[in-house]
């Protein structure tokens, strides 16, 4: 589970969306469907949701009472390898499907390692696209752009990432749980690879996905109910997320729960087997 950046406040508008102002995005914001940016933010204690959302939310959590522990841990995973790639010599990045903004956004993490750290977020959710603007407005080393996560060529075409972005350097890419919504027929694998065309020797991508391993039951239920949010669940094991990222070279520890990725503490996690995610880091 995590926040989407492809379908996300592209429906048709019904009676009950919101259009948020055009200085901020057109895009509508439908209040009849369970978005998955929203919902997440829920899990993290954000208030930049719905009660469509905060319902939704309270269903999955029935189901998985520790939703929001896992993404919290999933966060503190982001922050650690954020941290890792600017000690490893990067000094900017694209966030994609980066969601609502919350507590330890990429750039603030970045930038408290390294002050001249640049960050782009990218997202479609249009909510997440106005208050990440909000955010980063007063800052010139950031910028929000709202964009379909699936075109990494708009991406990096935009003004923003022109300005923000030095192709030619290394780069971090940030993932983070947002390739599960993503089926086979749309070619996620591809989408990464088109990516790392854009991507300098040294770059890294930090990458997070959900899982049915080591918790088939409850994670398969969420994937059910995910088929009434915004964007349902495509739940892949090691092996298909290890194929996803074959055009990479994943570092040690490897493919592994968030919690259990080059841990500075350990989390408050009874079994980091069973969150549901499975976490790496990889480099072009």
């Amino acid at each position: 589970m995590g926040h989407g950046a492809h379908r996300s406040g592209t429906e048709s508008p019904g009676p009950d969306s919101l259009l948020i102002p055009a200085p901020l995005t057109a895009r509508r914001v439908d209040l009849t469907t369970p978005n998955v940016a929203r919902v997440n933010d829920y899990y993290l204690g954000g208030g930049s949701n719905f009660g469509v959302d905060r319902d939704f939310a309270c269903r999955a959590m029935e189901i998985m009472p520790d939703l929001p522990r896992i993404a919290a841990n999933n966060r503190r995973f982001v922050h650690r390898a954020v941290r890792y790639c600017v000690s490893q010599g990067i000094r900017q990045f694209v966030d994609v499907g980066c969601g609502i903004p919350g507590v330890g956004m990429v750039h603030e993490i970045a930038q408290r390692a390294a002050p001249e750290c640049r960050v782009l977020y990218v997202d479609i959710e249009p909510i997440a696209v106005a208050a990440g603007r909000e955010r980063v407005a007063r800052d010139p080393r950031a910028a929000m752009v709202g964009a379909d996560a699936r075109e990494p060529e708009a991406i990096f075409a935009h003004p923003d990432a022109q300005s923000l972005v030095d192709i030619d350097e290394p780069l971090g890419v940030v993932v983070s749980l947002l390739w599960h919504y993503f089926p086979d027929e749309v070619d996620p694998r591809g989408i990464l690879r088109r990516y790392r065309n854009y991507l300098a020797p040294g770059s890294h991508l930090v990458f997070s996905h959900n899982t049915a391993e080591g918790r088939e039951s409850d994670m398969r239920r969420m994937e059910a109910l995910y088929q009434e949010s915004s964007d349902p669940l495509v739940l892949r094991g090691r092996a298909e997320i290890a194929e996803l990222l074959a055009d990479f070279a994943v570092l040690p520890p490897g493919i592994v729960p968030p919690s259990l990725w080059r841990p500075e503490q350990a989390d408050e996690d009874d079994d980091p087997r069973r969150c549901g995610v499975l976490a790496a880091v990889a480099v072009v």
